[in-house]
């Protein structure tokens, strides 16, 4: 098998890649954040913290002052501003993106993807959330969602 899939390189076809592969790959282009660096960028206005996290995470952990929660799956979609469902927090291309998860994986992965959409300067919190609660950094209770939004709809969490 090892056989046919060296071949195959050879004539254009994809050869599979471990998911370890693909996130060293990704991390590669990004310049992570640690918490601390993180807090600080947002606190000064040059980055904004977009939390990538389920509502049930966000709820068993709390949220990060400041930020803005954009789940995962709809994360490409509320932040192009080509889009019709983008959000006004995010702005344009420029502003710089520091997304947070649990651990700090999915938001390798994520902030790459928003690489290829134009956001070059998006990139992760090392550790996610877990280097924040370690890092000892605030944490406050998420809003509950005002009536008529959904999950992703509003404004950026309060300082």
């Amino acid at each position: 098998m090892n056989h046919q899939l060296r071949n195959a390189s050879s004539v254009g076809v994809r050869v599979p890649r471990s998911i370890n592969d693909v996130l060293v790959d990704a991390r590669a282009r990004l310049q992570r954040l640690t918490a601390p660096e993180s807090w600080d960028a947002a606190r000064s206005g040059g980055a904004l913290i977009v939390d990538i996290r389920t509502p049930t995470d966000r709820a068993r952990d709390g949220v990060i002052p400041g930020s803005l929660h954009l789940p995962r799956t709809l994360l490409e979609w509320r932040v192009d501003p080509t889009s019709r469902r983008a959000h006004p927090a995010v702005g344009g291309h420029e502003r710089r993106l520091v997304l947070v998860c649990n651990e700090g994986f999915s938001s390798s992965l994520a902030a790459v993807a928003l690489h290829e959409i134009g956001f070059t300067y998006a990139t992760d919190i090392v550790e996610g959330i877990r280097g924040w609660q370690q890092a000892r950094l605030p944490l406050v209770p998420p809003r509950p969602l005002a009536d008529g939004f959904r999950d992703g709809d509003g404004p950026p969490e309060p300082w």
